[in-house]
């Protein structure tokens, strides 16, 4: 992460399909998002947000798509 963003503490991160993401944070400047359940098959995203400075917000977002299963088509 870059030395100037700041307020890791507040970042939020929600999958498209299910609850909220747990973050971990390893060490000072390094975070893990971990998915509380299997992202289903097909297209899902991820958006996290972290307030910013002036007011703003960052924002990521993340797309992933997991093959259907064999025989589910």
């Amino acid at each position: 992460m870059a030395e100037d963003i700041r307020h890791l503490d507040q970042l939020v991160c929600f999958p498209s399909a299910g609850p909220k993401a747990i973050i971990e944070h390893l060490g000072e400047r390094r975070i893990e998002v971990r998915f509380v359940k299997p992202l289903p098959e097909g297209r899902s995203r991820l958006n996290c947000t972290l307030p910013g400075p002036g007011g703003h917000w960052r924002w990521l977002g993340m797309m992933f798509y997991r093959l259907p299963s064999a025989g589910s088509e």
